[in-house]
């Protein structure tokens, strides 16, 4: 992205802003690589991620084998590990059952990292830049602070 700008700063916060979303999709990268999710699959409008355990246990619901007992598939279930909620910094574990089959859209690892890197785009930026005053406590009685001024602890 290059803005119409006529300065060196300009350029310099152009590169800042390229660096900030490579940081982003080297983040979804890394979730994606570092935690040993070997399954990817989407539900509705989710996107999660599973381990080896999960992937067998989907695999064996969806195409039992002649060893597997009838009533195995209705207790049979699998979990997941949201990645949309991951993207918000939050943990998410959801577990599947056979009645959820139909409506699980199996995803490459390449695809969810692509999906993902979209919605990390769409995702509003937070800045959560705090303001700190820095005074002696005891100087700090003494001194008005003007109505228009944020306080320690206050979001920008």
């Amino acid at each position: 992205m290059q803005s119409p700008g006529f300065s060196d700063f300009r350029s310099l916060m152009d590169l800042w802003d390229e660096q900030l979303e490579k940081s982003e999709r080297d983040k979804i990268r890394s979730m994606l690589e570092a935690n040993g999710f070997v399954f990817f699959f989407k539900k509705a409008n989710e996107f999660y991620a599973a381990g080896e355990d999960s992937r067998l246990t989907f695999a064996r619901m969806k195409n039992p084998d002649e060893e597997t007992d009838e009533d195995w598939g209705k207790d049979a279930a699998f979990k997941g590990v949201s990645l949309n909620a991951a993207l918000n910094g939050e943990k998410k574990i959801s577990m599947f059952y056979m009645k959820d089959l139909d409506s699980i859209k199996i995803l490459d690892k390449e695809d969810a990292y692509k999906e993902l890197t979209k919605l990390a785009e769409k995702k509003p930026k937070k800045t959560n830049l705090q303001t700190v005053l820095a005074f002696a406590d005891d100087d700090y009685e003494d001194i008005a602070i003007p109505p228009n001024q944020r306080q320690i602890g206050d979001d920008v």
